[in-house]
């Protein structure tokens, strides 16, 4: 097709039981909670024509799972319900688990069944007549309990920009000398509750002359203008870590609303982001992100930078106590909201803390790396990058169990974060970067999984395999 639509996709699962949950509803592998979104963008299929599929053909599995939480069989009754919309498709096909059948109007029921302890597909889809909207509504009823996920298909003209799903990340400026900066431990920890993998959370440790246990040198050139607590959102202005902008008052909980600003606001790229223990002593993680931006330009004013980040940190002595000024014990007044009483109660040094969110080494923080993003940009034309962030030498990471790789793609004309990933450290040699396997010069070049592991032989198996670093689709 030379148009392409925009199609939003409603799905609402609803599920219900005594006692334990029975079902939960999981896609790409990962556990949905009550009423999370998902968003699926609508691809081409094998002859070209534009399709919108919770479950892709290569890995149907890897898409949208019913998942049996119990020790007995589960079955019950669920029912699809299509919204008045523009997209008028002209062929819908539901499944559940092997059980398929051709929606003809808008509401449908159908019985269902789930194995003990194993998962089925819930598989919709949809085939446009005309590009615009569809919404859908998926309730699915077992043993009295229910359970809510939003899913969004999105497809979009190929005249138009791409756009993407934008990640917030927040720099957070602080310090355990820093007896103001309990509120910005109250704000981030509310913010990663509330936002969950939207919202990455790096909490800068600055000195600021002061002894700080947790500092690294990576980030004084884009420390704040003013004092700690203080961060930003993106790289936009500087906000409260607990307040925000203040738009519910300086002392009440709005850091929200600000990240929320933000990530109503599509990227004009997306990042997505791999990490490995590029050796077996665990010296270095091996970056890479895969970039693609939703216009062409023959300029590409972007860089990538790489974080490593560690949880769980703490420490004995002095140094590692937070400072608390707001400790009615040391006459404070105590704060107006609930979730500041702990600290309230709490004395001037508060010991046996734990630091989440901390950066232990970086590449490029400021600038970004040079070279990382390359011109010209091809929309929708993915690019990788891979770079080698070392832990030698590090004296803040603890235990590398805790660490973790953070992407931030910044854009060097306005100093904006655009966009962000972050992925967990895969063991050494359970991947392969994609950016080695696109400069491999061997004339018999193999084949690789998605995974980036090498396979021995053309694939026997149908489904989208990797070739002189590009995707194929193998059908036979």
């Amino acid at each position: 097709m030379n148009r392409v639509f925009t199609t939003l996709f409603l799905m609402v699962l609803t599920v219900t039981a005594w006692g334990q949950q029975p079902l939960q509803f999981y896609y790409k592998g990962q556990p949905l909670a009550d009423g999370a979104t998902v968003t699926i963008n609508a691809e081409t299929d094998d002859w070209g024509d534009m399709v919108c599929e919770t479950n892709p053909p290569a890995n149907p599995l890897n898409g949208l799972m019913l998942h049996n939480l119990t020790g007995s069989d589960v079955s019950g009754t669920a029912t699809l319900t299509l919204s008045p919309g523009t997209l008028a498709p002209s062929l819908v096909q539901w499944c559940m688990g092997s059980l398929c059948v051709a929606v003809s109007g808008n509401t449908y029921d159908k019985a269902f069944s789930v194995p003990a302890g194993r998962a089925i597909t819930t598989q919709l889809d949809l085939t446009p007549t005309q590009f615009g909207e569809q919404r859908a509504e998926i309730r699915v009823s077992a043993q009295l309990r229910t359970v809510t996920v939003n899913i969004v298909f999105v497809n979009r003209d190929p005249a138009a920009p791409l756009t993407f799903e934008r990640r917030a990340v927040v720099e957070e400026y602080t310090g355990t000398w820093c007896g103001y900066c309990p509120r910005g431990i109250v704000g981030l920890k509310r913010l990663d509750e509330q936002f969950g993998d939207r919202c990455i959370i790096i909490a800068v440790h600055t000195g600021m002359g002061r002894t700080e246990p947790m500092q690294i040198v990576a980030y004084p050139d884009i420390a704040p203008t003013g004092g700690v607590p203080t961060c930003t959102v993106n790289r936009g202005p500087e906000v409260d870590p607990y307040s925000g902008s203040m738009t519910r008052g300086a002392y009440h909980y709005g850091l929200d609303v600000d990240v929320a600003a933000v990530l109503d606001q599509p990227a004009e790229a997306g990042v997505e982001l791999t990490a490995e223990w590029a050796d077996a002593q665990q010296w270095d993680v091996r970056f890479t992100a895969t970039t693609t931006f939703g216009t062409d330009s023959p300029t590409a004013p972007y860089r990538l930078a790489f974080v490593l980040m560690e949880d769980g940190l703490t420490g004995s002595g002095r140094d590692w106590a937070q400072v608390n000024y707001y400790s009615t014990a040391g006459g404070a007044t105590p704060y107006v909201d609930d979730d500041m009483k702990p600290w309230s109660d709490a004395g001037g040094y508060v010991t046996d803390m734990v630091y989440d969110h901390v950066p232990v080494n970086t590449l490029g923080i400021r600038q970004g790396i040079q070279g990382s993003i390359a011109a010209p940009l091809v929309k929708g034309q993915p690019q990788t990058f891979t770079q080698l962030v070392t832990t030698l030498n590090q004296k803040v990471i603890q235990q590398k169990d805790c660490l973790y790789a953070v992407a931030l793609l910044l854009n060097t004309e306005t100093g904006r974060i655009v966009n962000a990933a972050r992925a967990a450290i895969q063991p050494y040699g359970s991947t392969v970067a994609i950016a080695e396997i696109e400069n491999r010069k061997s004339v018999n070049r193999k084949y690789y999984d998605l995974q980036g592991r090498q396979l021995d032989r053309r694939p026997l198996s149908p489904g989208i395999y990797i070739k002189d670093g590009k995707k194929v689709y193998i059908n036979e």
